[in-house]
């Protein structure tokens, strides 16, 4: 064995040697830091919210805007529903699945608060014909900081306003809105639709800009948005080949199929079992968030002819 080093040693430079060992030991330490320490860095500067979620703190600002543009003293200044995303994405450690409409409410009304403050100013007294120093006492509604304080995450403010900074436009078109009737009417044949009453589309199939990464990357299913808790049902009669979790698409149902396979991520719980046979419209599960690309609750679904991606939606035309 010795012998056998010795003459693999020899075939190289000792330079060569040196690159070689500083490579086998590197480059394993230098992938492991970009598995941990890249995801981590995203989860501190992007608010893993989806569509649904950022509609119910869209809403909860609107609400509040709308019922305090009448208030004439203190004047009102007009709350940013993305206030409420950041604070929460620090509340919640990014588990949007805990936010709800009434969270949102309750969030948006923290800012309402008027607190009193005494100021000392000088004016103009015409009877001594003078400046003279006044304390007066003045209302105005709380600070983002006295908010931040208030909630107890003051210290954590950079990471709030690191949240404030993403263009959230990325992670959801929130001006189209969110509703259970939206992008596309499917067309039930060989299949059935996955998630029964909500036709929403807000990814599809192919080249987009990742919702989390930021970059060019291809999708290989279709994103439907729902609350968490959702049925997901089997698109076709098969037999459920894996149910799996991994930290990326989270809890996974794969069912194989006559033609292929279909794929069920980020869901919150299974309601199968690997071997299983199942029936199109079986229900196999729930809609969640799990998996660190979810952007919030939702279904990623695929259909893989072949075991080839192809575009869901073809199937329910």
């Amino acid at each position: 064995m010795q012998a056998f080093a010795r003459a693999i040693i020899a075939l190289f430079p000792p330079e060569d040697i040196v690159k070689m060992i500083l490579t086998v030991i590197l480059l394993p330490i230098l992938f492991l830091s970009l598995f941990l320490v890249g995801p981590t860095l995203i989860l501190m500067k992007i608010p893993l919210a989806g569509p649904v979620e950022l509609k119910y703190y869209q809403d909860a600002a609107e609400k509040i805007n709308r019922e305090m543009q009448d208030v004439e003293e203190p004047p009102w200044t007009s709350l940013d529903w993305r206030k409420l995303v950041a604070v929460d994405a620090v509340l919640f450690q990014q588990r949007f699945n805990l936010a709800s409409p009434e969270r949102a409410q309750w969030l948006a009304e923290k800012f309402t608060r008027i607190v009193e403050e005494k100021r000392t100013e000088k004016r103009w007294d015409s009877e001594k014909q003078e400046y003279v120093t006044k304390t007066v006492v003045v209302q105005r509604y709380v600070t983002f900081d006295e908010v931040l304080q208030e909630l107890g995450i003051y210290d954590k403010k950079q990471m709030v306003e690191n949240y404030l900074s993403v263009d959230l436009s990325l992670l959801a078109n929130v001006d189209e809105g969110i509703d259970t009737e939206g992008d596309f009417s499917p067309v039930e044949g060989n299949f059935t639709w996955p998630l029964p009453g909500y036709y929403r589309v807000s990814s599809k199939f192919g080249p987009r800009i990742h919702p989390v990464t930021g970059k060019n990357s291809f999708h290989r299913g279709i994103d439907l948005p729902a609350p968490r808790g959702t049925k997901i049902v089997a698109a076709k009669d098969g037999i459920v080949v894996g149910t799996s979790y991994s930290p990326v698409e989270g809890k996974t149902v794969v069912i194989k199929h006559d033609f292929g396979f279909t794929r069920y991520a980020h869901m919150d719980s299974f309601a199968v079992t690997r071997g299983q046979k199942v029936k199109a419209g079986e229900k196999i599960g729930e809609v969640g968030s799990t998996g660190f690309f979810s952007t919030g609750a939702h279904l990623h679904f695929e259909v893989r002819p072949d075991n080839k991606p192809a575009d869901p939606l073809q199937f329910f035309r």
